[in-house]
């Protein structure tokens, strides 16, 4: 039958320096290895074991209170917790096992030429960059009641790709995200996006740009 009872420490989980008796100071001394916390460790002076108030450890260095003389015998033991590394099976992590907002955008594979930018809450012009290396560019604005123009690259740089903006915070009648050309002027057509959520698409051909639908659907030539 399996062994039952506190699992047998070996050899190698104990750690163990002794330093010369020319040693001086109160440290920082190197140990060669990283204790857990000075309870791991125990630590005597002349056979004399010090308290763990009496010491401290950072990283692989420990440091003493007490002040050592020319023949001093410092020696330290320790153990060496080693863990193994816990691999959940396949399949056994649940959404109920994630946090709320626990992966972020940059761990997720999206479908070939789809990116995605977060965290806009003011005016913000779509650039040549922020197209490149994508046929699909989704944009989250959230800003929430305050009114913010956001700016289309020209038509040639959007060329055969789409932008969606996408505003998760809401807004007013007053307030919200505008989509706008380049240039400053309003697109035709495409209004404040001020409900939750709200959003609008367009593509363009190179020369002109299309709006393909948005919250209440549909879609015009711009």
């Amino acid at each position: 039958m399996a062994y039952i009872g506190s699992a047998v420490t070996k050899e190698s989980d104990i750690k163990r320096i002794t330093f010369a008796t020319s040693t001086t100071g109160s440290g920082p001394f190197a140990l060669g290895w990283a204790p857990d916390s000075e309870a791991s460790l125990r630590v005597t002076i002349n056979g004399v074991v010090q308290h763990d108030p009496d010491i401290s450890v950072s990283g692989s260095n420990l440091t003493i209170s007490e002040t050592l003389v020319s023949g001093d015998e410092l020696e330290v033991v320790g153990i060496v917790s080693v863990g193994s590394a816990m691999v959940p099976q396949d399949g056994s992590v649940t959404t109920a096992k994630l946090a709320d907002d626990s992966v972020t955008a940059a761990k997720v594979t999206l479908p070939l030429g789809i990116k995605i930018i977060t965290g806009i809450t003011t005016a913000y012009e779509i650039t040549a960059a922020d197209m490149a290396d994508t046929t699909h560019l989704v944009v989250f604005f959230a800003a929430g009641g305050s009114a913010y123009d956001i700016k289309c690259p020209t038509a040639a740089n959007m060329s055969g790709k789409m932008i969606t903006i996408v505003n998760d915070a809401g807004g007013t009648a007053s307030g919200g995200a505008t989509l706008k050309h380049n240039a400053g002027g309003t697109i035709s057509g495409v209004a404040n996006i001020i409900n939750v959520p709200g959003y609008v698409t367009v593509v363009s051909n190179g020369t002109n740009v299309f709006k393909c639908t948005d919250t209440a659907g549909g879609g015009s030539v711009l």
